[in-house]
Order: structure tokens, then C-alpha cells, then sequence
């Protein structure tokens, strides 16, 4: 019945996705670099579910699966990148605010001359409306949750992999349910799932619970750079390249770090500050309630959702986490 419901109230947006999928048979799907849970998730279960469909999918990241997301089903679907696009073809990017967020899978010049059609299917507010069709849903709070209507409206069959992969992109992208973004409905989108075939507690805990000896060696590390704003509501961890290679760690073992940061009592603001190559430091930022933290990364070209958000900053995590600071102070006066 559920099913019945969502067909019935579609949005043009998503009668317009579906609309490209039906005219299209060959498919490329892809999602940003550094894929999250709602990345990896939404690129499998869409694959997958195409695939049984008879559909001709390719997919790819142009990064690697991380550590904490090696026991989602039907990785095998994915291809190595870069991937080409073919005339009649419909390239299908997945949680990409802009196309470049793609890496270097495909590029929106390649596409434009194979003729390619691009189906952006996005949640993310800053999201530049790229594609020949945008079915972009800010009130969702994964596009795990797109990709579900989608196959609903296409009237495609959700089996038990393509529900785990799903209900992990809406778990992860919710914080486990923890998040502002939690609505009756999203609750409603796991449940369905988990009565498709999703195991809630095998997923919770290899996603969770489950963590290389990389990983919490670079925590007990990174946790002594905890530094708090006077004011007490800022809190900030640093993570160099020196700190990853003495653990045995690398760049995605430091996912949700931030929220460490965030925990911290009475802080409002989490904020991670990561070296990386040359002279840049990537951040995240975490919030409660009404404190949008995404227009603090949009000083620095970066983007995400109100209450989580990230950037790519000049120079060295010292003067990264500075930098941050003085634009925090800005918007909210936390000093």
C-alpha cells in the first residue's frame, strides 16, 4: 500500500527521472569522491537493482570503498574508473552537488560530447542543478531515499541487497537516527527496508562497531589535539599526515570524527581540520539545532547540509583550524 501511495504523489521531478531511466538502457552510475554511506549505498543499490532489471549499468567511485563499508553487499557491480559515456547513454550522478564532485569517473565535457543524458539525483541545498533532468529533494534526508522512490516509481523490484545498501545510505546519512534530519518519514523509509531484507543490526554493527586498529590508534592520537573556543561552544581536533602514518591509519578512518569534537559538553560546533597533500587541510564541521554551519564552508568553496558540512581550506591544519575559527566568530560570535 505504501507503495501505491508513494507512485501516487510523485513529484514532477521524480516522474521526470524515471521517465529518463525507462528511455535509456544503457546506464552509468556514479557518486562523489571520498563516497560516504549514503555515496556507496545509493550507487549499489541503484546499480543493482538496474541490473536485475536487464538494464546495461556500469558503475564506479573514483575512490575506494572505505574500511567500515566492506561488508555491503554487491560491490562486485562496481568498475574501475574512469568510465566512458555513450551516445543514447544516461549518466546518472548520485549525492554530487556539482558534477565535478565526480572526480575523475567521468567529466561533464566527455558527456556532453558522447551526447550522454545526466540525471543528477540529489538532497544537498547547494546543489547547482547540472543535470538535463534534476531530481534534487532537499526534505530528504539521504538520497539512499530518492533512489528508493525512484524504484518505486519504475515499478523495479527492491531484493534484500538492494535494501541493505539502502537503508545503510539513510542510516549513515542520518547519524544513526540521530541527526535534525530524522523525520517520521525517514523512520518510515527504514522500516520499509528492513522489511525488504535489510538486517538493521548486522549493518549497525559492521558500520558501527566494527574498526581497523588503524583507526583507534589515530583516534587516541587525534583526541589530545582537542582544543575548546574560550567561549567553550567551539571544539576542534587536528589530524596530520604525520599522525596517519605513525598509526597505520588512512584519510577515511577519520569519518565522524568531528561528532567527536561536537560530543564534547556544552559545545555547539564540532569541528576536524585534516592535512592533506600540499599545502590545503580539509574540514568537517558538525552542529545542533539551527546552527548552519554550511554557509561557514561555503567562505571556503565547500558545502553539505545545515548541521554537517565541509571544505577544503589553504594551508596547514594550525592555520586552517584558525581560519575556521575567525569565520565561526563571524556568523555566530563564538570565539
Amino acid at each position: 500500500m505504501r507503495q501505491v501511495e508513494l507512485a501516487a504523489t510523485a513529484s514532477p521531478a521524480l516522474v521526470a527521472a524515471a521517465a529518463a531511466l525507462r528511455s535509456h538502457c544503457q546506464v552509468v552510475i556514479t557518486s562523489h569522491v571520498n563516497p560516504d554511506g549514503d555515496a556507496i549505498g545509493s550507487v549499489l543499490g541503484l546499480a543493482r537493482a538496474l541490473a536485475d532489471a536487464h538494464y546495461d549499468v556500469r558503475a564506479a567511485l573514483q575512490d575506494p570503498v572505505p574500511f567500515r563499508y566492506r561488508s555491503l553487499p554487491d560491490q562486485d557491480i562496481l568498475c574501475a574508473a574512469p568510465l566512458t559515456a555513450s551516445a543514447a547513454g544516461l549518466v546518472v550522478l548520485l549525492e554530487c552537488p556539482t558534477f565535478e564532485r565526480a572526480g575523475n569517473v567521468l567529466s561533464l565535457e566527455q558527456v556532453r560530447r558522447a551526447g550522454a543524458t545526466v540525471l543528477n539525483v540529489d538532497h544537498h541545498s547547494d546543489n547547482t542543478r547540472y543535470g538535463d533532468i534534476d531530481f534534487v529533494d532537499l526534505s530528504a534526508a539521504a538520497t539512499g531515499q530518492l533512489v528508493l522512490a525512484l524504484l518505486d516509481e519504475l515499478a523495479v523490484p527492491v531484493t534484500p541487497s538492494v535494501a541493505a545498501n539502502l537503508y545503510a545510505a539513510v542510516l549513515t546519512d542520518t547519524g544513526s537516527f540521530q541527526h535534525g534530519n530524522v523525520t517520521a518519514d525517514v523512520l518510515r523509509t527504514a522500516a520499509r527496508l528492513v522489511d525488504l531484507g535489510a538486517d538493521p543490526h548486522a549493518l549497525a554493527r559492521e558500520i558501527y562497531q566494527v574498526n581497523p586498529a588503524g583507526r583507534l590508534k589515530l583516534m587516541a592520537v587525534v583526541l589530545q589535539s582537542l582544543a575548546l573556543s574560550v567561549d567553550g561552544k567551539v571544539a576542534s581536533l587536528l589530524v596530520t599526515k604525520e599522525m596517519l602514518r605513525e598509526c597505520g591509519a588512512v584519510p577515511a578512518d577519520t569519518e565522524d570524527f568531528a561528532n567527536l569534537a561536537r560530543s564534547v559538553d556544552g559545545v555547539q560546533i564540532g569541528l576536524l581540520v585534516r592535512q592533506t597533500d600540499g599545502d590545503a587541510s580539509k574540514i568537517s564541521l558538525r552542529s545542533y539545532g539551527d546552527i548552519d554551519v554550511q554557509q561557514v564552508a561555503r567562505v571556503f568553496g565547500g558545502g553539505g547540509h545545515r548541521n554537517a558540512a565541509g571544505a577544503t581550506v589553504a594551508g596547514s591544519a594550525d592555520s586552517a583550524r584558525l581560519q575556521v575559527l575567525d569565520v565561526l566568530f563571524h556568523f555566530f560570535g563564538f570565539r
